[in-house]
């Protein structure tokens, strides 16, 4: 019987599967980071109804990535205006 030894992945075929893929919801604290605001400003926008869309699961808030991209790129283009 034959031994198969793996073949190491060239360094094309490693570059192009991603190191971390990134998660679709952040908590709170991590989309106040990916903002780069504060957790305060995030609560003050979401009870003047401007914040981005946010989901409650019991005391846990979840913000989606692609939610959070789209207010910010709202926002930016209304400062522009």
């Amino acid at each position: 019987m034959a031994v198969v030894k793996p073949v190491p992945p060239s360094s094309t075929e490693s570059a192009s599967i991603p190191a971390r893929i990134a998660p679709a919801y952040l908590r709170l604290r991590a989309a106040a980071d990916y903002l780069s605001v504060t957790q305060q400003y995030l609560n003050k926008m979401e009870r003047m109804g401007q914040g981005p869309r946010r989901i409650k699961k019991g005391r846990m808030t979840f913000y989606s990535v692609a939610e959070l991209d789209a207010w910010m790129m709202a926002d930016l283009a209304g400062r522009a205006a």
